[in-house]
């Protein structure tokens, strides 16, 4: 019995690697797709010939997955679909779209060996914890179920899954699961809302996370290990039996992520005598008074500026994520988070435009406090690179301010100029210089490699331009009938 995986591009979903390792566990074969062309994902589904295909969906980004699932049913009948992902826990109703048969709620590692295990057998697949399922008897809104306590249970990622797509062995690993916090803008809050009470934040062992990056640099020759927990600082007695180790037994530079209130100094040179490169934490604004009010992260600027100087001390880089055009934001206060990028000395920041996300506190307060319309889940479709969809004057200033942000922490002496430019229409030349700074980043977060980097951007606008050309071909097929 197969599954197939498939994805408009070739980003690693740790999520997607989870699952397939457990499938193949429980004997079940399993291959990916990735394609922005619809017509080459039912291709290739066709000739693979699985019983399952699986899209990993986010909000903003389902409308491909429900696409695909609609022409491989045209196609191809016989086979089932399924989507998960953020945006299908968010909103399951998107099983009532055409071409879909299930919706995977939240985490699914258990639920769906049990469905592939069904499909197998001809047995009932309609009442599957954790999975929506719509048959000709109607929709099965099966609540949430099956939460993995211990982690140790689950078998190690499949990093060999994308490999044919990246060419690379995958270098990012995860401790543990979950985050205790309720940031108003994160997964995690629906996530731990279905589960209920159990302990949301998991952590493996350190032997099993060690042994599984030993594979890793045995296997696929890592030279620099990317922690992507969103906790990964937080469980200060797992880190200081986990860090010696694994100085001892990996020895290779890493990267991760932290909460600035976590952070020391102790803590600090226990991370760098670790060999730990570079550091990320989440800034979301300058305004400190607006991250705790309307983010919901009571974080202060102060605990930021403290958490920058022991990183600077233990001699760290640090990273930070940016949000612009939150609601209500003023341009000024959009100058406010980049000033305080510089205070911190931060040397990689990230910035992204605000969307109100559908279900979420921050899409009710962009309605109520600037009239932003309601949005269809199934129809939204907002970059986060692009621009914003509050329609004033500071929204558009600062989403121009958004192309050149990254530039203004590194080069702080064009802001005056940058604060003109913003005032100009949105054009081609400002999206040019923010992919510029997109292979800064590139750059600086993957071991500093020159091709990777090539090799990252030019996989990432060929897939657009892909894109672009597969929605032409029904146009140029017409033509050549006419």
């Amino acid at each position: 019995m197969k599954m197939l995986f498939a994805q408009e591009n070739n980003f690693e979903w740790h999520g997607v690697s989870a699952l397939s390792a457990i499938l193949k566990r429980e004997g079940f074969e399993v291959d990916i797709v990735c394609s922005p062309d619809v017509t080459e994902i039912v291709d290739a589904v066709e000739k693979y010939a699985p019983a399952l295909v699986g899209f990993h969906t986010i909000t903003g980004q389902q409308t491909f997955a429900v696409e695909a699932c609609q022409a491989i049913k045209s196609r191809l009948p016989q086979v089932r679909t399924i989507l998960g992902g953020p945006h299908a826990t968010f909103f399951p109703r998107i099983i009532d779209r055409p071409g879909i048969d299930f919706v995977g709620i939240n985490e699914c590692d258990l639920p769906l060996t049990v469905l592939m295990r069904r499909l197998s057998e001809g047995g009932v697949t309609n009442n599957i914890p954790g999975i929506w399922a719509k048959d000709e008897s109607g929709i099965h809104e099966n609540a949430p179920g099956m939460f993995v306590s211990s982690l140790d249970e689950l078998p190690d990622c499949d990093r060999e899954l994308y490999l044919k797509y990246t060419g690379a062995y995958s270098n990012q690993f995860f401790l543990g699961r979950g985050c205790p916090f309720d940031c108003a803008f994160c997964f995690n809050v629906k996530s731990k809302e279905q589960f209920g009470k159990v302990k949301y934040t998991r952590y493996r062992s350190t032997d099993r996370v060690i042994s599984e990056i030993q594979r890793g640099v045995e296997i696929g020759g890592l030279k620099y290990i990317k922690f992507g927990d969103d906790t990964f600082a937080l469980n200060r007695k797992l880190l200081r039996e986990f860090l010696p180790i694994y100085k001892e037994k990996i020895g290779l530079p890493f990267a991760a992520s932290f909460r600035a209130e976590l952070m020391d100094d102790d803590l600090a040179m226990l991370f760098k005598d670790a060999g730990c490169v570079f550091l990320g934490t989440g800034l979301e604004c300058g305004d400190e008074n607006r991250r705790g009010m309307i983010l919901k992260k009571n974080v202060t600027n102060q605990q930021y500026l403290n958490s920058a100087d022991s990183l600077k001390k233990a001699g760290i880089p640090i990273g930070t994520c940016n949000m612009l055009a939150l609601p209500g934001e003023t341009v000024e206060e959009g100058f406010q988070t980049i000033r305080m990028n510089i205070r911190m000395g931060v040397k990689m920041p990230w910035f992204s435009v605000f969307q109100p996300y559908p279900s979420t506190s921050l899409e009710d307060l962009s309605r109520s406090m600037l009239g932003v319309p309601q949005v269809d889940p199934e129809q939204f479709q907002a970059d986060c690179h692009s621009q914003s969809l509050i329609k004033t004057d500071d929204a558009r200033q600062l989403a121009n301010l958004h192309k050149f942000a990254l530039f203004c922490v590194v080069m702080p002496w064009i802001i005056p100029a940058v604060r003109l430019l913003i005032k100009l229409p949105p054009n081609p030349i400002y999206t040019m210089i923010h992919r510029l700074g997109h292979v800064y980043t590139f750059y600086y977060y993957n071991e500093r490699n020159l091709w990777r980097t090539v090799r990252l951007g030019l996989s990432f606008e060929l897939g657009k331009l892909h894109k672009v050309v597969a929605s032409l071909r029904p146009l140029f097929r017409q033509l050549r009938r006419s």
